[in-house]
């Protein structure tokens, strides 16, 4: 058998021993539990990180450009406009 260490935050660290507790479980076992309860299951922050980054990207552009002094006031609503209603799309997906 080997020995696994992992670094958690305090609210985590309370959040796992309520569980374990509730359970009425040794840390192994309840560790083991949860992997096998979520073994194909990975919060959308991991699963969908390369479109995250990508959106995050773009949204840099887009304020870029909306903030260009050169470009239309109307034409610079209507840009963020449009950005905003694709990132509440993807948002939709994401939390899918």
């Amino acid at each position: 058998m080997k020995h696994y260490s992992i670094v958690m935050s305090d609210e985590d660290i309370e959040k796992f021993e309520e569980g374990r507790l509730k359970e009425k479980m040794t840390k192994s076992a309840y560790v083991r539990f949860l992997i096998g309860e979520h073994e194909h299951t990975l919060p959308a922050v991991y699963k969908y990180r390369q479109i995250i980054a990508l959106l995050s990207s773009i949204d840099n552009s887009v304020h870029q450009i909306v903030l260009n002094e050169k470009m239309d006031p109307a034409d610079r609503m209507d840009l963020y406009e449009k950005f905003e209603k694709v990132r509440s799309e993807i948002k939709k997906v994401v939390k899918d």
